[in-house]
């Protein structure tokens, strides 16, 4: 009986250590476990940043892209328009016939002054052209806007040379009829 006791109480005190032993493991698992979802949130959370960044990223770069085309396109279409300008001969009005010298100095002076319009509006365009692409790729800080107006600025000054070119010869025209008038 007495034996019989004593393997009754190992038994039960193996039994506990057993389940104690079970318990701890059984503990340390589910610590592990919590400690593993977290950082496997972690990783979700970041995976899902990181996507986000790389669209982002994949967003900005084709709006890049199609900048860079966009600047190509016109910087060609700039460079075609000023070949084509230094390509043209000047169109000269047809020789004509007088014997006074004074008229013959006019029209070498007009001449002389529109090639000069001509030459400093193509060195405008083509210095433009040259400047323009780099400034709004690399320095980043030129808007479209700021673009826009730049041309439109260049325009209004040429446009206001040429007004000016064009009066000058309407009011030598007025002044060759009434020479014409009175000779006649």
């Amino acid at each position: 009986l007495r034996e019989a006791n004593e393997r009754l109480v190992k038994n039960s005190l193996s039994s506990e250590s057993l389940a104690e032993s079970l318990s701890d493991s059984q503990r340390e698992l589910r610590e592990r476990v919590a400690e593993l979802e977290t950082r496997l949130a972690d990783s979700h959370a970041q995976h899902a940043e990181m996507a986000r960044q790389l669209e982002a990223v994949k967003h900005e770069r084709e709006k890049m892209e199609t900048k860079l085309k966009k600047r190509e396109r016109e910087l060609t279409n700039l460079a075609d328009v000023v070949a084509k300008r230094q390509s043209e001969p000047t169109k000269e009005p047809p020789p004509k016939h007088s014997s006074e010298e004074t008229s013959v100095e006019k029209d070498t002076r007009t001449q002389d002054a529109l090639s000069k319009l001509y030459e400093d509006i193509s060195s405008i365009i083509e210095s433009h052209a040259v400047r323009s692409p780099s400034e709004s790729l690399f320095e980043g800080s030129i808007s479209e806007n700021e673009q826009i107006n730049k041309w439109r600025t260049m325009y209004l000054e040429i446009y206001a040379e040429l007004e000016k070119v064009r009066n000058m010869l309407l009011i030598q025209h007025n002044i060759n009829q009434q020479h014409l008038h009175e000779v006649g």
